[in-house]
């Protein structure tokens, strides 16, 4: 880049990038500004940013007077520019001077190199905080891609940049960008790849656990999306790669886990792709990932049909191996939901507290009662003041009634861990049901 430097007329620079322009537009309020700027802008405001004026907001004329002398100043200026390419090195040199030095001599903060890509981009691959917060705040570069541009968003290179694990620095490095670019603009999160993936199936597929839970911090409901392409839920991804961690992630990270909302666009549950085995995974690691779905997160594959209404052992049934993997997995579960569970002292020592708390009221309430009796007894037979009797009267009938109102609390708490448990026992009942033991099925 040429040491010299030279002055840049006022009008070729953009109120609200300070770059010089490249498509100036005009408003109604008869300023120029860099087209994607003043629709942005316009977006959230219906006022000229120069003037304060309000403007029609539909109307952005093209400035093509203006666009012409750029293009002049700027051929006649070639050598002494700046070009994207100086941008690009200095992020990469980390050298906060040259930036600022390459954006006055004309280089846009937001231009892309046809093979670097973007500055903004190029620090986040770098893992480079500084330069990237330096970007953002004092030059105005976009985290999300300007229409047009091909290059993928900030957060998109974060999740597929080499990142040393190893290295407590660069993982804290990526940690404060994503944290720091997800607070600007939480909707990133969302933005797919150009092959139909999102930021959170590429966390799984990389089997970057750490990563996934940030970003689920910011918005759990990424984890109940489909993918587009294949239909695929988060947890069928974690199964098909084998990765039998963030299955468990997966399957504790809501309190009450259903195998059956976790179906695919062919009604397919994990255990149907864990079968069928795309990935071609080692024996190990499906038995690893099968042992998690069936015995830690009592998933059930005898009973949800897919599309072509097979169950995922009518699948398992035909490889004489899987069976015997997917039978054994099966046959354990039942034996374990067979033992009588532990009774729960906890829960049995708070049942007996109420009970007796119910019991002190009623007595209570009894007493009150034959109180409330006798005031009245006395009231009718002259035997107290009428208007003294009357008052103690009304203040006992009202403690009666608080008395009563807590014991049909009391009472209802009561009924209703009764009827709790009662339900959990006919679940049970329902889960274990009459079928025949895993060892009647004969192998096709």
């Amino acid at each position: 880049m040429s040491e010299s430097s030279i002055d840049i007329p006022d009008d070729f620079i953009c109120p609200l990038t300070h770059e010089i322009m490249t498509d100036p537009v005009i408003t109604t309020a008869g300023y120029s500004y860099e087209r994607s700027a003043i629709e942005k802008w316009l977006e959230r405001s219906d006022c000229d940013p120069s003037s304060r004026e309000v403007v029609n907001v539909n109307v952005l004329t093209p400035n093509r007077n203006l666009k012409s002398q750029i293009c002049d100043f700027i051929e006649k200026n070639k050598g002494k520019l700046a070009r994207v390419e100086d941008l690009i090195d200095a992020v990469e040199h980390d050298d906060l001077e040259e930036i600022d030095r390459c954006i006055q001599l004309g280089v846009l903060v937001n231009m892309e190199h046809p093979t670097r890509g973007g500055a903004l981009c190029v620090a986040a691959q770098g893992l480079n905080v500084r330069v990237m917060k330096h970007l953002i705040e004092v030059h105005g570069a976009h985290v999300r891609p300007a229409k047009g541009q091909n290059s993928l968003t900030v957060l998109h290179e974060l999740c597929t940049a080499p990142c040393d694990k190893s290295s407590t620095n660069d993982v804290h490095n990526r940690d404060a960008i994503i944290r720091y670019v997800l607070s600007r603009d939480e909707s990133l999160l969302s933005d797919p790849f150009p092959d139909g993936t999102t930021l959170v199936s590429k966390c799984i597929v990389q089997n970057d656990i750490h990563l996934l839970r940030m970003l689920t911090e910011f918005d759990s409901d990424v984890l109940n999306e489909n993918l587009p392409i294949t239909g695929y839920t988060m947890m069928h991804l974690a199964v098909i790669h084998g990765h039998v961690d963030i299955v468990k992630f997966l399957g504790t990270f809501w309190p009450n886990f259903d195998a059956a909302e976790w179906v695919d666009s062919h009604r397919s549950t994990p255990l149907h792709v864990l079968i069928k085995n795309p990935q071609k995974l080692s024996t190990e690691k499906q038995a690893a990932v099968a042992r998690c779905l069936i015995l830690d997160l009592q998933c059930d594959c005898e009973f949800l049909v897919d599309n072509d209404n097979k169950t995922a052992w009518d699948l398992a049934r035909q490889d004489i191996n899987t069976a015997q993997m997917i039978g054994k997995l099966m046959r354990k579960r039942q034996k374990s939901r067979a033992k009588p569970e532990p009774k729960d002292d906890s829960i049995q020592e708070e049942m007996t507290q109420i009970r007796n708390s119910l019991t002190v009221l009623q007595s209570t309430m009894e007493g009150l009662t034959e109180k409330v009796n006798n005031l009245r007894d006395m009231i009718d037979n002259g035997v107290r003041d009428t208007f003294a009797s009357t008052r103690k009267l009304q203040e006992t009938e009202n403690q009666l009634s608080q008395l009563k109102t807590a014991c049909d609390l009391v009472a209802s708490e009561v009924n209703q861990m009764k009827e709790d448990r009662r339900q959990r026992c006919e679940r049970k009942r329902h889960r274990r049901g009459n079928r025949a033991p895993w060892s009647s099925f004969t192998f096709q």
